[in-house]
């Protein structure tokens, strides 16, 4: 059983060009990721951004409707003192 040399070579070959095609896709797939993941994490930031304004808005529209009531019932209060 001898080896042959050229046959080895062509092997060799075949394996770069394999590996050169696999290495362009591992390539294409891990800049995708890249910048998938950078696209979430900013629209993550964008979507916490968001929910504090909203809750925000809430609370002062909260803060509003209990100063309304608190001032509303002042005036109709059976417990009011009045002024004469």
């Amino acid at each position: 059983m001898d080896i042959d040399p050229l046959e080895a070579t062509l092997d060799l070959e075949e394996d770069n060009a394999l590996h050169r095609e696999h290495g362009r896709l591992n390539a294409m797939v891990a800049v995708t990721v890249a910048v998938l993941a950078t696209f979430l994490g900013i629209c993550n930031v964008k979507d916490g951004n968001i929910v504090q304004g909203m809750q925000a808005a809430q609370a002062d529209k909260i803060d509003s409707w209990g100063y309304y009531q608190a001032r509303t019932s002042a005036r109709r209060s059976p417990w009011r003192r009045s002024s004469s």
